[in-house]
């Protein structure tokens, strides 16, 4: 679990979590605003679209 204190920007420390731990990102956010420090949201695979809906848990994941 990650928290982050109000008023803190949570992108940062979600994406330096997933360098750390050589994650991907589920998220509908594409962090174009923190690609400069985290070129890494660019590679394809890396941020992974998904979610929750209707008791359900679904991933857009790429096909290898």
């Amino acid at each position: 679990m990650l928290v982050v204190h109000k008023g803190e920007p949570a992108a940062p420390r979600i994406l330096a979590m997933a360098r750390d731990m050589g994650a991907i990102v589920v998220t509908d956010d594409r962090y174009r605003d923190w690609a400069d420090d985290f070129p890494e949201v660019r590679r394809k695979g890396h941020l992974v679209r998904g979610g929750y809906r209707d008791g359900k848990l679904w991933l857009n994941l790429p096909e290898a």
